[in-house]
């Protein structure tokens, strides 16, 4: 099987389980392929909407810290450019920061319709 056709088949199968991907990353980290290639699947996996929705502020805390290691390893001038946008750590802190903004808004929301019914 050649090196394309394994990535083709791995991504094939993300798709499949899109929506699931904490299953499906010990699954990725056990295949035979090299940690290039993984890296490639999991950024599959987050640019189709795997990375969870936030549920917790446990999680939230956890996608902040992550979001916090990713942003100091690399310059802000690095983290702008196209390259690293488009490379498996960037599109994870983009799709971390994607999904504290919107536990973010969900929070903001709640705080003012409480804010409503205990003004009335």
């Amino acid at each position: 099987m050649t090196h394309a056709t394994r990535l083709r088949q791995a991504r094939k199968f993300c798709c499949r389980i899109n929506g699931r991907g904490r299953f499906a990353l010990p699954l990725i980290e056990s295949t035979q392929l090299s940690d290039e290639d993984k890296q490639f699947v999991k950024a599959s996996l987050w640019r189709d909407g795997a990375t969870p929705e936030i549920t917790s502020h446990e999680q939230y805390a956890r996608y902040q810290r992550i979001a916090g290691e990713l942003a100091r390893k690399y310059d802000a001038e690095t983290r702008s450019s196209l390259e690293f946008i488009r490379s498996p750590d960037g599109v994870l802190l983009t799709s971390l920061e994607a999904r504290m903004a919107e536990w973010d808004t969900f929070l903001g929301a709640m705080l003012s319709r409480r804010t409503a019914e205990e003004a009335t």
